[in-house]
């Protein structure tokens, strides 16, 4: 390959880097945390009153009559089976549904009595584990919008980030095959923090493609859904509701099955979206 391609793509690659990893660095860094938001959660809010926790037996009741005093809740709630230092409540829901998930809750939480009558109140959360997935999202860009301005951002730099690892792979391609895995340690440590970076940078290679490819659907996915109706689906919804998702308005029918399998065994928190939508998820 001739030499001024390589010193161009050398540039490319070195410029694209640059700009991209002050950036990567904290979303890299902060979506590590990420994996322990549950936990941070725990660790970041104080214990404070915690409300009576309802038996297995009573699951079934509780949901029913927080919605019929609540209807809004009926958007989605989260039935915690189990006592936690940071859980107010047996079952809680955000009374601003609406809100950017970014911005700060405004949960409620419910359980019964000892007479089995609903008791309801608000409480706080900590906002440490939405800051921390903030940070991984738009690396602290501020800026607000359908999706904060700085998922935008972070599209972009996906974009840069998906050339500076492509510029990279041609730069080692003359000598791809010489210089794969060698680390030569000398006086000049120069050379060696390059075949470090070369080497990480070529066995990571895949994972890396995929980080940027994600990012960049992630941020203009709106965009790109409206292409797909536009050139692809014209006059077909892109998404469809299927028919036995719906429970005929009585959602707590669509939980009983999960009420059975939960009985003795689960101990972990159930998340319900309606119509008709269950998950069990760990923290």
């Amino acid at each position: 390959m001739r030499a001024d391609i390589i010193k161009t793509y050398k540039t490319l690659h070195t410029w694209t880097g640059l700009i991209a990893g002050m950036a990567l660095f904290i979303c890299f860094f902060a979506g590590a945390m990420t994996m322990f938001k549950g936990t941070l959660d725990r660790w970041a809010k104080p214990p404070g009153a915690q409300a009576q926790w309802v038996a297995g037996d009573q699951w079934l009741l509780l949901m029913q009559k927080t919605l019929a005093a609540h209807p809004e809740a009926a958007k989605g709630f989260t039935l915690h089976l189990q006592p936690s230092e940071n859980i107010g409540a047996p079952l809680v829901w955000d009374a601003n549904p609406e809100r950017s998930r970014f911005d700060p809750q405004a949960p409620w939480g419910a359980t019964l009595d000892e007479q089995g009558e609903l008791v309801t109140a608000p409480f706080s959360t900590s906002p440490m584990a939405n800051l921390v997935d903030m940070l991984h999202q738009t690396a602290g860009i501020p800026g607000d919008g359908h999706h904060l301005f700085g998922v935008y951002v972070m599209g972009a730099i996906g974009v840069v980030y998906a050339l500076a690892l492509v510029s990279g792979l041609v730069v080692l391609l003359p000598t791809l095959v010489k210089d794969f895995l060698a680390l030569r340690r000398g006086k000049n440590l120069k050379r060696f923090w390059l075949d470090a970076h070369n080497v990480i940078g070529l066995t990571s290679l895949p994972f890396h493609l995929m980080i940027a490819l994600t990012v960049i659907v992630f941020a203009f996915h709106d965009f790109l859904y409206d292409a797909l109706s536009l050139t692809t689906y014209k006059e077909r919804p892109l998404f469809e509701m299927h028919e036995h998702h719906d429970r005929g308005g009585k959602p707590w029918q669509a939980i009983s099955c999960l009420h059975r399998r939960c009985w003795l065994t689960c101990n972990k928190p159930l998340r319900i979206l309606f119509p008709g939508k269950c998950s069990i998820w760990g923290r």
